[in-house]
């Protein structure tokens, strides 16, 4: 789907939820997260917001982390940065868990050092 048409879906009035929550569907299956979350957004649908954001978090993304956070106005506690950056980490995803530390406050001297 070119970027027009799914723009021109996303702002389509009126329009049904499955709809929204199917296209959702479709983009996630093809690994597109981050437009199925526009479109998961677009639907409220707070259940698979919710499933994407734990997939983020098993997967060391802290960017589609944080978006998904802020959409379901979620304040995230350090802990929870922590256990993020350490994920990230020993994914090798070393800017993720970067900036993961950085929102827990707490930035090891390793991570620094590879900066």
């Amino acid at each position: 789907m070119s970027c027009l048409h799914k723009r021109a879906l996303l702002n389509q009035t009126p329009i049904a939820l499955e709809r929204l929550i199917a296209h959702g569907r479709k983009y996630e299956s093809a690994g597109l997260v981050h437009d199925a979350v526009d479109f998961y957004q677009r639907a409220v649908a707070l259940d698979r917001l919710q499933a994407l954001m734990e997939s983020a978090r098993q997967d060391g993304d802290v960017f589609l982390f944080r978006r998904i956070c802020r959409l379901l106005e979620r304040e995230v506690i350090a802990d929870e940065w922590l256990a993020l950056a350490t994920k990230a980490e020993a994914l090798g995803k070393q800017a993720f868990a970067r900036t993961a530390y950085r929102e827990a406050g707490a930035i090891p001297d390793r991570i620094v050092a590879d900066a």
